[in-house]
């Protein structure tokens, strides 16, 4: 018996010490573990891009169509994207394009460098490492047009983000926007499994949100116009076909 007492004691001893360890080198390597997940996330959600554009691109074509037209009317556009990523967006620009990117991920930036070499005419303009909810580098009706495509299901605090984006677009300055959202029946399938997947897509997915209503975010933002339309993604995860975009106008 006393031989089994010895055994457990060592095997507890084990565990806590292991653990002690885990929680002590947590934190004195926290810095790095959490560079190491910027630039994993950074990577693999460039290598995915392209892949959304195959999903996503015939949508951002049929958005992004009025941006030459206002080109037309106010000159080379100056483009704040919000959550640009690696800048798979940039193909669909006008060529002359001014883009400012930002992002809180810093390792972005060299993806979006090297993107923007592939584009038709786009000029990198800058990178600012911020979120949208805080935007205080940027000056008020500073921008032509700010960009959002699947990234306010991500963001902390949609409304906040909507804010600054009317603060910076100039008068009459466009928000061109596109996102899955939460499914319009309740009490379908689809909503059923955004409601069971969340906890663990917010967790895999960088804290996306399944189950966010963009769209009636837009509406409440008190843009001047708004025009908007639902559309269904062709894409196998049923839980991110349910997507909105527009165009609203400050």
């Amino acid at each position: 018996m006393a031989d089994e007492d010895t055994v457990v004691r060592g095997y507890v001893q084990n565990i806590v010490y292991l653990s002690l360890a885990l929680f002590v080198g947590y934190f004195i390597f926290k810095g790095q573990i959490r560079r190491w997940r910027l630039r994993f996330f950074a990577w693999s959600l460039a290598m995915l891009g392209c892949k959304s554009n195959k999903v996503f691109g015939k949508y951002k074509v049929k958005l992004f169509h009025s941006m030459e037209k206002l080109k037309n009317t106010v000159g080379p556009l100056k483009v704040l994207e919000i959550g640009a990523g690696g800048g798979v967006n940039f193909q669909f620009y006008p060529s002359g394009t001014k883009v400012t990117c930002l992002d809180p991920n810093p390792y972005f930036e060299s993806y979006t460098e090297n993107n923007v070499k592939d584009s038709r005419g786009v000029k990198l303009a800058g990178f600012i490492r911020a979120y949208g909810e805080n935007m205080a580098e940027i000056s008020d009706c500073s921008f032509d047009v700010v960009v959002s495509t699947l990234v306010l299901c991500s963001v902390s605090d949609p409304d906040r983000v909507l804010k600054e984006v009317k603060r910076v677009l100039k008068h009459n300055g466009k928000f061109y926007f596109m996102d899955h959202v939460c499914a319009h029946n309740k009490r379908g399938i689809i909503y059923f499994f955004q409601r069971l997947l969340s906890p663990i897509w917010r967790l895999i997915a960088d804290g996306c949100e399944l189950t966010r209503d963009t769209g009636s975010s837009v509406k409440a933002a008190g843009f001047k116009l708004l025009d908007m339309q639902q559309f269904t993604a062709p894409t196998k995860l049923c839980v991110i076909k349910p997507c909105c975009m527009g165009i609203a106008t400050k």
